[in-house]
């Protein structure tokens, strides 16, 4: 009997050493994962401003024929993209997809 009642002490330590570890790994993976999160969204515009965005219109001068010559723009943007039947909104700049 006293054999087991040294073995259950022993296990008993060791459980409580990996539950302390086990914890101080679970508070140290939040503290990452928010600050990661509070790093990267410090630079983010609100989101009122976004939902109200416009942006600027683009100017197309056109030959007599209706032909495209040039397209004149503050910013590109490639709106949406047709892929057979599925229309994706693009938010990638339009270098990505030529």
């Amino acid at each position: 009997m006293p054999d087991f009642n040294h073995f259950l002490k022993v296990v008993l330590t060791y459980l409580k050493k990996i539950s302390k570890l086990v914890t101080a790994i679970f508070i140290i993976a939040i503290f990452f994962i928010f600050s990661t999160l509070w790093y990267f969204s410090s630079d983010l515009p609100d989101y009122k401003i976004l939902a109200n965005y416009k942006p600027p219109v683009s100017s197309r001068v056109h030959s007599g024929e209706g032909q495209l010559i040039a397209e004149y723009a503050l910013q590109s943007g490639c709106g949406f993209l047709s892929v057979g039947r599925l229309q994706i909104k693009s938010t990638m700049p339009c270098t990505m997809f030529r």
